[in-house]
């Protein structure tokens, strides 16, 4: 089985997981001031979860990553595989077995 290279956020976006309350999740606010002029100002490379963005606020000037104060901050898991498993949760799989064929 090979793993294809997904970009988490989308597949997220278009997974039966997003019904509009978690687009939320994903929304661009500064988390210092909370304005909504947020630009992407630089990208970045993890170790396993590939490309991430650095944003920057157009109002108090703060930088900071879009996993910045978020629950998968500091994830080394790749978003992808939490994905594969809930959507194999959500189908009826077993905890065990979704965790067993996401490898």
């Amino acid at each position: 089985m090979s793993i294809q290279k997904i970009k988490p956020i989308q597949e997220f976006n278009d997974s039966i997981f997003c019904n509009g309350k978690e687009k939320e999740l994903f929304k661009r606010d500064c988390p210092h001031c909370h304005s909504e002029e947020v630009k992407i100002h630089s990208h970045y490379k993890t170790k396993n979860n590939g490309e991430r963005k650095i944003f920057i606020c157009q109002k108090c000037e703060s930088l900071y990553s879009e996993t910045y104060n978020t629950p998968i901050a500091g994830l080394v898991t790749p978003l992808s595989e939490i994905i594969r498993v809930l959507k194999d949760r959500v189908e009826g799989m077993g905890l065990n077995a979704a965790v067993r064929t996401s490898g």
